[in-house]
Formats: structure tokens, C-alpha cells, sequence
């Protein structure tokens, strides 16, 4: 990271670095919160604006964390290898996840492959995001009856407005102004 070969989407402006960072911070705040969140920002990754990626199609960076979902990745028009897996085969159900030639140590992108393809990260999935398993082994969660829940009165618009708290405590941190 210290070297600039790994970037994260800007969490300064409204996008999905700004989630993350949320996520991070509030959401996770158990497990990371906000020193993780000062901590990381110490060590100045490389900050890219929404779209701006191309470094990684170019291979020039070894990671991106938060990257867009560029338009030209789906066209093929930068030389960035997809592989379709084969039907019946165990997906990562996370297309934002890429794997770059030439990262520091040989085995990361089999590290990282191993991982994303693995049962603990599969139901992680399931359990956080309620995703429909793509692992045979790992059990769904079951639906919820929609009518058995009442409709919920929020009293004020606190839900609605964390992420733009966290952005505007990003940009007042000055975290990430380097």
C-alpha cells in the first residue's frame, strides 16, 4: 500500500469507497471502527475517483479495493482476462473482485482466489447479505413471510442520513487529504 500499487476508491466523494468506509467505521465498528479506519487511511493508499480505474485494467496496480464497475471491463476493451466459470462450478457471487498480474507475492491470487471460492466465505455471504448460497454445502436462509411483520414507523430520517454523515466526517478528518 505504502508503495502506491494499491488504490481505494476515494471515500471523500459520494461513492462506493464512502460505503465502504461506512461499513468499516459503523457497521463493523466491533471489529474495526474507527482507529482501523485511521489506521488504514495512514498508510495513503492510492485514491481514485469514481471511475477512474484504468491503472488496474493496465495492470499497474496490484490491487484495487472499492473499484468501479467499469463499462469497459464488460466490453473487453482492456486487458483484463474474465473467466467464466463452467456451469456447476463454485462462483464468488462478488464480481467487483479482480486478480492482478504480477502482485508482490506469487500465491496471492491463489490465496485470494481460495478464499473467495470457500464455504466460511460463501455463508459470510449468506449470513451478512441474506445472497442465495452459489455452494451446494452451504444452506440458504430462509425466506421471511413479509406478512407476518408489521409496517415500521421510523421517527426520523437518522437511517437515511448515516452515510452522509460518514462522508461528511471523511472530509473533515482530512484522512485522506494527502
Amino acid at each position: 500500500i505504502k508503495r502506491k500499487r494499491v488504490a481505494f476508491t476515494d471515500p471523500r466523494i459520494a461513492n462506493i469507497g464512502v460505503y465502504h468506509t461506512y461499513g468499516l467505521k459503523e457497521v463493523n465498528a466491533k471489529d474495526f471502527g474507527e482507529p482501523w479506519v485511521r489506521e488504514f487511511a495512514g498508510l495513503k493508499p492510492k485514491l481514485l475517483g469514481f471511475n477512474e480505474s484504468g491503472e488496474v485494467a493496465r495492470g499497474e496496480l496490484h490491487a484495487m479495493l472499492g473499484g468501479p464497475w467499469r463499462v469497459e471491463y464488460n466490453l473487453g476493451t482492456v486487458p483484463i482476462t474474465k473467466i467464466c466459470l463452467e456451469p456447476g462450478c463454485v462462483s464468488t457471487q462478488a464480481p467487483l473482485f479482480a486478480v492482478i498480474k504480477g502482485a508482490p507475492h506469487p500465491n496471492a491470487a491463489k490465496v485470494f482466489v481460495d478464499f473467495m471460492l470457500s464455504k466460511d466465505y460463501a455463508e459470510w455471504r449468506v449470513q451478512s447479505f441474506g445472497n442465495t448460497p452459489a455452494r451446494a454445502d452451504v444452506t440458504p436462509r430462509p425466506l421471511d413471510d413479509p406478512g407476518k411483520h408489521k409496517l415500521q414507523f421510523q421517527g426520523d430520517d437518522r437511517a437515511e442520513r448515516q452515510i452522509t454523515e460518514v462522508l461528511k466526517w471523511v472530509i473533515a478528518s482530512k484522512l485522506f487529504d494527502y
